[in-house]
């Protein structure tokens, strides 16, 4: 069976495969080397080792402040909770205004209530803070574990 194409679809079919060929050909001659390893590099400013670790213990302290020691006990007529804990700073530089979290879970491991609190004082460059008797007031009675984080701080 012989179909009888027309012939200005041929011509047309032609003439684009001719313009595919032309636009390939110009992207090939167009197409730029990459530079050498040296020349890609950006022109960034390098910086010192010592501003990079002041930016990271600026930016992330909960890495640099660990919590240990804890204890707590609770307070059922005034739904109180009462902490002590030591904060101990692993940065050479001092925390001031320590945010901490405490978050109080039912036994199963359900978050029944958060409160965040800031610590008062400055704990020193590698030192350590002991923090006794801090009072979480509206506690639920079904807390029954306390998990203590450290939410932020100043330098």
């Amino acid at each position: 069976m012989f179909v009888k194409t027309p012939r200005w679809l041929l011509v047309l079919e032609g003439v684009l495969i001719v313009g595919a060929v032309l636009v390939l050909a110009y992207k090939a001659l167009m197409w730029i080397q990459p530079l050498s390893g040296l020349e890609q590099t950006p022109h960034a400013r390098k910086i010192d080792p010592q501003t990079q670790i002041l930016t990271y213990y600026r930016q992330y302290p909960e890495r640099y402040i660990r919590i240990s020691n804890e204890k707590w006990q609770y307070e059922e007529s005034s739904r109180t909770a009462l902490h002590s804990f030591t904060l101990k700073n692993s940065a050479t530089v001092p925390y001031r205004e320590i945010e901490m979290r405490f978050n109080y879970e039912s036994s199963a491991g359900k978050v029944l209530y958060t409160q965040m609190m800031k610590m008062s004082g400055t704990l020193g460059a590698l030192g350590t803070m002991k923090c006794d008797k801090i009072k979480v007031r509206n506690v639920p009675a079904a807390a029954t574990n306390v998990v203590l984080s450290v939410a932020g701080a100043r330098m």
